[in-house]
C-alpha cells in the first residue's frame, strides 16, 4: 500500500509507514550535537555536516535547504528543536526507503526503480516524466564514464543515467509538491489560479521539471 501525502507549509511530505522514532531526550541531544554553534537553530550546514557523520547520508546544500524548506513551520532559515524530531526521521526514512530500491548497493538507482518509488507514495507518473526526471537528476556511473569516455575497447552502448541519493531525495521531493499543486489548483484550492483543464498531470511535471 502506498503512503499518502501530509501538507506542510512548504509543501508536501510523505507521511510514511510507522518508524520507530527518536525519543525526545535523546532527539534533544542529537539536536544540541547538531546545533554546533549554539544559537537553537540547525542551519544547512550544520545539518548537512550531521547527516554526512551519521551513517554517510552525501546530500547537496541544495537539497539541505529544500527539504529544510518543508519543516522550517516558522519560516525562520533554521530548524529549532520542535521541528528537528520529524525532520531528522523524514531524513531516515527517505534513506531506508533508498536502499530498499538499491539492490546492488552501489549507491545508486535507475529510472525503472525511481518509479517504483513514487509508485509507493501513490504517485504513478508516466514513461515521459520519469525519462525527463532522470535525465535532470541523474548522472553517469563511474564504471559506465570510463567506458563511454573510451577505455574500453569493447563497443558499448549510451551510457545509462543512473540517480543517487541526494537527487533521489530531490526528485521526489519535487514531484510530490507538484502533484499536490496540481490537485490545488484544479480544486479551485490555488488562490484563484487553475491549471488548464487540457494540461494533464505528466504534461504540467514535464513543463515545471524542465524548468532550469
Amino acid at each position: 500500500m502506498g503512503s499518502t501525502l501530509t501538507h506542510h507549509p512548504g509543501g508536501f511530505a510523505p507521511q510514511l509507514a510507522a518508524l520507530p522514532n527518536v525519543q525526545s531526550d535523546e532527539c534533544f541531544a542529537w539536536f544540541v550535537a547538531v546545533d554546533q554553534d549554539g544559537n537553537g537553530q540547525v542551519s544547512p550546514e550544520e545539518l548537512r555536516s550531521a547527516l554526512l557523520n551519521d551513517g554517510g547520508f552525501r546530500f547537496s546544500t541544495r537539497t539541505v535547504k529544500y527539504i529544510m524548506s518543508i519543516f522550517d513551520l516558522d519560516e525562520s532559515g533554521g530548524i529549532g528543536f520542535q521541528e528537528f524530531e520529524p525532520l531528522w526521521n523524514y531524513m531516515n526514512q527517505w534513506r531506508q526507503m533508498f536502499d530498499s530500491f538499491d539492490i546492488d548497493r552501489d549507491n545508486r538507482i535507475d529510472g525503472t526503480e525511481l518509479g517504483q518509488a513514487l509508485a509507493y507514495y501513490d504517485l504513478h507518473v508516466g514513461p515521459s516524466v520519469l525519462d525527463i526526471l532522470v535525465k535532470k537528476y541523474g548522472t553517469i556511473a563511474p564504471q559506465n564514464q570510463q567506458r563511454h569516455l573510451g577505455y574500453s575497447p569493447a563497443p558499448v552502448l549510451a551510457p545509462r543515467l543512473q540517480v543517487d541519493l541526494d537527487h533521489f531525495v530531490c526528485a521526489c521531493v519535487v514531484v510530490q509538491q507538484m502533484c499536490g499543486l496540481y490537485d490545488r489548483f484544479n480544486q479551485g484550492g490555488g488562490g484563484g489560479a487553475v491549471v488548464p483543464q487540457q494540461m494533464s498531470r505528466d504534461e504540467f511535471l514535464i513543463a515545471v521539471i524542465s524548468l532550469p
